[in-house]
C-alpha cells in the first residue's frame, strides 16, 4: 500500500491538543518532503507552544509524525498560503 503524506495544523488547549486543520498532500514523497522543508517555523518544539505543524506519514491508516515545527500565526497563515498554492500547482500540473 502506497503512504500517503498530511500537514497537520495543532493548536494547544486547556490541557490537550486540538487538530484545527489538514492539508492532504497526496502520495507523491518528495512533494511532501520538500514543502514541508520550506515551511517558516521553530523546529525546536516545547509542548507548551500554543501552534504547531505536524508533517505525517500514513501508512495503512496508521500515522507517523516524521516531523513537528512549532509556529506563530502569522507564521501557520503564511505557511498555510504556501501549502494551498503549492497543492494547487501540484493538481493543475497533475504531478502527484
Amino acid at each position: 500500500m502506497k503512504k500517503r503524506y498530511a500537514i497537520q495544523v495543532t493548536m494547544r488547549c486547556e490541557q490537550d491538543t486540538e487538530c484545527i486543520a489538514i492539508f492532504n498532500l497526496g502520495q507523491n514523497k518528495t512533494f511532501a518532503y520538500d514543502l514541508f522543508a520550506r515551511l517558516s517555523g521553530n523546529p525546536d518544539v516545547n509542548e507548551n507552544d500554543p501552534l504547531q505543524m505536524e508533517f505525517i506519514e500514513m501508512k495503512n491508516e496508521l500515522p507517523l509524525i516524521v516531523d513537528i515545527i512549532s509556529c506563530t500565526l502569522a507564521e501557520i497563515g503564511e505557511n498555510s498560503k504556501v501549502i494551498t498554492r503549492e497543492l494547487f500547482k501540484s493538481k493543475l500540473l497533475l504531478t502527484d
